[in-house]
């Protein structure tokens, strides 16, 4: 987990507040339109604009958050304004949409599910769409977008013929259908708690269980802003989406509620697993007390037969030689007598 942004810092100056990274930022270039597709990789800065010159459609996207003098060099290579280009490094910023005019600035956010430590983690995923161009930064996920890759590669579908909105909304939607992953994995867990809790109420299932939640708690905080994103880009009013990518935005909106309700399921069964805990944990301690009872009761009228020939006094066993074998097999009887009574009671 990076600090956050400190006090001070003028407006519009880039200050990185993610986790330090030892690895190069990659810059990687996509040229491509009906009939060439073209990859370029180690792009210098001062190559960055040409880019944003070129007839064919351009994807230029950073694998990389931790060097941001890379990320104004890109950023005033295709004209971003700077608060911009400081909101791109300043990886706290809830997921968002901005219009510049000239371009769109989107930030949304990446969610995976650890299901070894019931933990969320989040990445900051910022897009900008610009006339003929389309810009991504990510810390860590370059890898994500590889579907995305091999379809302008091999010239799948329509990206290849539309424009830098359609691919736009394919980067958007592949954020938004990660989230599906991380909730299979949230609803596996809260399945599995809920076996461990009717199972075993022990308390290291209770701190699972307060893990689980809180995870779901960064995921909402995380999901719903992105649904107000996601709905602006369907109903704004940029020239830079066509009216045929706005239906496709629809589809991506569907998916985020989709995924706020199976969120909100969760959420409900995660608070009810620790009334679940609770009420557990009660019957079992019931139990407990309904056997120590029971035994309380078959013991009580055992100890009135020793109390008496443990008196001081001459009583006619006392000098029978099969006094101590008869007062045994009394307390016997008496405790045999009580459990058949309890059991008949169906109280055992």
């Amino acid at each position: 987990m990076g600090e956050r942004k400190q006090a001070g810092h003028p407006p519009g100056v880039p200050v990185y507040t993610g986790t330090a990274q030892e690895r190069d930022v990659v810059v990687a270039a996509f040229d491509y339109d009906h009939d060439t597709f073209e990859r370029v990789d180690g792009l210098q800065p001062e190559e960055w604009r040409r880019f944003r010159e070129t007839a064919e459609r351009t994807w230029i996207a950073v694998d990389g958050l931790h060097r941001p003098d890379v990320i104004e060099a890109v950023g005033l290579a295709f004209g971003l304004h700077p608060l911009v280009i400081e909101d791109i490094v300043n990886v706290h910023h809830r997921p968002k949409i901005e219009d510049y005019g000239d371009y769109l600035f989107c930030v949304l956010k990446l969610v995976e599910f650890d299901a070894a430590r019931a933990e969320l983690r989040t990445e900051q995923v910022s897009l900008v769409l610009g006339a003929g161009w389309v810009l991504t930064f990510a810390e860590s996920h370059g890898a994500l977008y590889a579907p995305v890759v091999d379809a302008l590669r091999q010239a799948r579908g329509v990206l290849r013929t539309a424009g830098p909105d359609y691919l736009a909304y394919r980067l958007v939607d592949l954020v938004v259908d990660h989230s599906f992953a991380a909730m299979e994995g949230i609803g596996e867990v809260v399945g599995g708690l809920e076996d461990q809790i009717m199972a075993s109420p022990e308390d290291h299932v209770l701190q699972r269980v307060h893990q689980v939640k809180r995870a779901l708690m960064n995921f909402r905080r995380a999901l719903w802003p992105m649904r107000e994103a996601v709905n602006e880009l369907l109903r704004g009013t940029s020239p830079l989406v066509s009216d045929a990518t706005r239906v496709c935005y629809r589809d991506v909106y569907d998916h985020v509620v989709e995924a706020m309700e199976m969120l909100e399921m969760d959420m409900g069964t995660a608070a009810g697993l620790h009334d679940l805990y609770l009420n557990r944990l009660s019957q079992r301690m019931n139990e407990v007390m309904k056997t120590l009872t029971v035994i309380a009761t078959v013991i009580l009228p055992m100890g009135l037969i020793p109390a008496i020939y443990g008196q001081n006094l001459k009583i006619p066993e006392s000098e029978w030689r099969l006094g101590y074998p008869f007062s045994l097999g009394l307390t016997a009887l008496v405790a045999l007598s009580m459990m058949a009574y309890l059991r008949r009671r169906k109280l055992v």
